[in-house]
């Protein structure tokens, strides 16, 4: 029978039977992988505006206007953040803010940009603009971003002194950069044309494709996306977003399309690290944590894991230093996957968080967006009015109850802190960094160096790698040539007097000895390579002699000092660059921390 035939039977009993019968498909390809099946490649960067009057006590419509719209860039205008406040955070966005004064005309502006792109600020801020330069995978040609806010009150000094900055960004930076800047104009589009084209006649002010106004109390269009852009970017026209009530006004969020005829590098992978949490057990604070302390470390130090390591290091052969790589190996890879087993290990990506909403705003918000659209299908004037109030209702009662949430976490937070200043200093003085100190204008973790070889500016993290290695390789260079000359250093001992020999050095090492280095060894300090905190081994010696974990601990200690070999795992050490003073660019402005494993 042919498929034709059944497929024909099957639909003509389908009524009869209840069935759904209908002829397979395939999906169309995607027009973006049509793009990319031509030979070029297509990225997307996502961007928008908004007044939003009140960025901290807002910060909840933010975050979900951002995990709603997945927006890359964002412009907020009217933050009304000032130089005493602490510092505003978002979980996966870099902030950078220029905070205003007591004027009405300075009142603030951010940008809000993903952590995924590097980004540093341009060129001087003023709490009515504010500039940065945006980078990243998407991004082959670099982006100026900028955030604007014109108020009705001295809009001539204002805007004069918008056209002078604006033109000192073109003069620098068209010839390398698409221009975007965004804001609240408190000007019609004709307007702020005439003022962004006599900076540079290439400027568009994009139009709106969706809403027709971006103030809720009124008709008018004030808040405008101005573009400079190249042959190889297209840009969707502007989306006023009607529904949301946040604010006064709304936001507008446009997109950039790229076109590039080489292929896209491939995405740096995620990197995950290990992190420790045990110095709750060692110094319990709460009756509560002392006795579910001793049943925590009983169950890590005897697990049956460090039984199996044990019996591997009696059979130890002496001199076998490959087998010495293989157990040290093997005791870091069965410290974390007990930790693990016994709740005291968390993971830590590199992939950014999704800003965290409350459950309450998402309700309000579906019931914002439901009344909305009864409002627009409304046509009795006394139903309009009413739905209008219960609008206006809703609006405030979100607004209080994101106060009121706010404040309860802050206390919450308090109260871990207080406890943290025993427990974990650590913690505290990062919670303390992360609530009062201000925003860098940079972001640090990407920061764009000069490479020492080629002298070309490395801002990609690949590039940023190889540049730091090779820095930290000239460094170690050997000039001379005798570092790894065994003949040379022994003539120079044998210049030297000679000293008795100290025979205790030799003795072997007892576990008292070991006891009291562990004893002796500081709380909260960074680890190596192997991540393992000076706190493990301070858990491990508190089973000295009958746990298995202490067994193998000391074995591998004590053969490697009759071996006198140190395994390949604990011979490697993490560089940091702190950085001291001058030029951000120059790796030579940098002192590099070597993080050494504390075995």
């Amino acid at each position: 029978m042919l498929l034709g035939d059944v497929f024909s039977r099957l639909k003509a009993h389908s009524k009869r039977f209840g069935w759904f019968v209908r002829e397979h498909v395939e999906n169309r390809p995607h027009r973006a992988r049509r793009f990319q099946a031509s030979g070029r490649n297509l990225g997307v960067v996502r961007f928008g505006t908004w007044n939003i009057n009140g960025l901290r006590r807002k910060s909840e419509p933010v975050r979900f206007r951002l995990s709603q719209r997945k927006l890359d860039v964002l412009a907020i205008q009217e933050t009304l953040l000032h130089a005493v406040d602490p510092a505003f955070r978002l979980a996966g966005y870099k902030v950078f803010e220029a905070r205003g004064l007591a004027g009405p005309s300075e009142r603030g502006v951010a940008l809000l940009i993903r952590k995924s792109l590097m980004a540093f600020v341009v060129g001087t801020s003023s709490p009515s603009f504010l500039f940065c330069k945006v980078t990243g995978k998407v991004l082959k040609r670099h982006m100026v971003v900028g955030s604007v806010y014109i108020s009705h009150h001295d809009t001539a000094s204002v805007v004069e002194s918008f056209k002078r900055r604006l033109w000192n960004v073109v003069s620098h930076h068209a010839t390398t950069c698409d221009i975007v800047v965004m804001g609240d104009f408190n000007a019609p589009r004709q307007l702020v044309e005439q003022w962004v084209q006599a900076v540079h006649p290439d400027f568009e002010v994009l139009g709106l494709s969706h809403g027709s106004r971006t103030r809720r109390d009124g008709r008018s269009v004030i808040d405008h996306i101005c573009v400079l852009r190249g042959q190889h970017v297209k840009s969707d026209k502007a989306q006023a977003h009607n529904g949301f009530l946040a604010s006064d006004h709304f936001p507008v969020t446009s997109r950039f399309r790229f076109k590039w005829d080489v292929p896209l590098e491939e995405d740096e992978p995620e990197w995950q690290r290990t992190v420790y949490s045990v110095r709750s057990l060692l110094t319990p604070l709460t009756p509560e944590a002392e006795e579910q302390s001793p049943p925590v470390i009983n169950k890590f130090v005897n697990h049956n894991r460090f039984g199996v390591l044990a019996e591997e290091c009696d059979e130890l052969e002496e001199g076998d230093t490959e087998g010495l790589d293989y157990l040290a190996q093997k005791f870091v890879s069965t410290v974390e996957s007990v930790g693990k087993e016994c709740g005291m290990v968390h993971v830590q990506s590199s992939k950014n968080r999704s800003p965290f909403l409350l459950k309450s705003f998402l309700r309000f918000s579906r019931r914002l967006q439901d009344v909305g659209l009864r409002l627009e299908s409304a046509t009795d004037e006394a139903e309009r009015v009413e739905l209008l109030e219960s609008r206006e209702s809703l609006r405030r009662r979100m607004l209080l109850k994101l106060r009121q949430s706010k404040l309860l976490r802050f206390r919450k937070a308090v109260i871990r802190a207080e406890r943290n200043i025993r427990l974990d200093p650590r913690a505290y003085w990062k919670w303390v960094k992360t609530r009062f100190h201000r925003a860098s204008g940079s972001s640090r973790m990407l920061q764009p160096v000069v490479h020492p070889v080629t002298g070309r500016l490395c801002s990609n993290p690949r590039e940023i790698s190889e540049a730091w290695a090779a820095h930290y390789g000239g460094l170690a260079s050997d000039v001379t040539g005798h570092s790894r000359n065994a003949s040379h250093w022994q003539e120079c001992l044998h210049s030297f007097p000679q000293s008795p020999q100290l025979a205790e050095l030799d003795v072997e090492i007892k576990p008292s000895e070991v006891v009291q280095a562990i004893e002796e060894l500081k709380y909260n300090k960074a680890p190596g390579s192997d991540r393992i905190p000076a706190e493990i081994f301070k858990l491990v010696r508190c089973g000295s002699g009958e746990s298995e974990a202490w067994y193998s601990l000391f074995t591998l200690i004590h053969s490697m000092f009759q071996f006198g070999h140190v395994p390949d795992c604990w011979q490697s050490s993490v560089v940091v660059s702190i950085y001291k003073k001058g030029e951000l660019t120059d790796t030579g402005n940098y002192r590099g921390i070597s993080l050494m494993p504390v075995a």
